[in-house]
């Protein structure tokens, strides 16, 4: 009876054990996931960025240019 009841005593823990490994895996990958979307987040800004500043929007002003000694 008593080995019965060590028995269940390490089952209880190793069921413990595995839930606490279960939610350190789950913690794990949600970390993981926001690093990504955090370098996915940054890599799309930068892009936007680059296409903005070599994107040509047009001329600016009253489109005489400029003229020198006038």
């Amino acid at each position: 009876m008593q080995a019965l009841q060590v028995a269940n005593q390490i089952a209880e823990q190793q069921v413990q054990q595995i839930m606490k490994l279960r939610q350190l895996m789950l913690a794990d990958l949600q970390s993981k996931q926001a690093f990504q979307a955090a370098q996915i987040q940054r890599q799309a800004a930068s892009e936007s960025a680059s296409e903005k500043f070599f994107t040509f929007g047009g001329r600016t002003g009253d489109g005489r240019g400029y003229q020198a000694g006038q």
